[in-house]
């Protein structure tokens, strides 16, 4: 007659604490020996427990994701980034250069506005050219990829990483 196997009781680890109090599901997934190094050295340095942590970073990931998209509808749009992107840094260099800040100097004010003028001419549509057909033409997510593109031309941002550019 066969033996019969006692069922044990699945042993339940500590309780949640803090926000992670009361009932959660369980998720399943295999990660890298290095995101798991990471994760523990998180959670051990937050005091919360792996699960905490995991579940932690994920909601501060979606999060994240709402503070990006409200940003990007304040803009305007996803297409007016990589040109918010160059005035800053062309604040920047210029305030770097000078040493002061341009909202306190008059000169640095003048040399921002001279950058950013500069900036918006170069992307600004002539007649009959190719800046005339990609602005001209360029449309939701694509255009800014397309400004980005003409800005690297321009040689008003650098992009692409060593490895990509030996490629080219």
């Amino acid at each position: 007659m066969p033996r019969e196997k006692k069922r044990t009781a699945a042993r339940s680890g500590p309780k949640p604490r803090g926000p992670f109090e009361g009932k959660r599901k369980t998720l399943t997934t295999r990660i890298t020996e290095r995101t798991r190094r990471r994760l523990d050295e998180a959670s051990e340095a937050t005091d919360r427990s792996l699960s905490q942590e995991i579940e932690f970073r994920l909601e501060e990931s979606f999060q994240r994701d709402r503070f990006e998209n409200a940003i990007f509808e304040a803009l305007g749009g996803r297409e007016h980034y990589p040109l918010l992107v160059m005035v800053g840094n062309a604040v920047r260099m210029v305030e770097e250069g000078s040493g002061q800040r341009w909202h306190q100097d008059f000169e640095t004010a003048a040399q921002v506005k001279n950058a950013i003028t500069t900036i918006i001419d170069a992307f600004s549509p002539k007649p009959g050219t190719e800046a005339e057909r990609v602005l001209g033409g360029a449309r939701g997510a694509d255009s800014g990829m397309q400004v980005i593109r003409l800005a690297e031309e321009f040689g008003l941002v650098t992009t692409r990483t060593d490895e990509s550019n030996q490629k080219d």
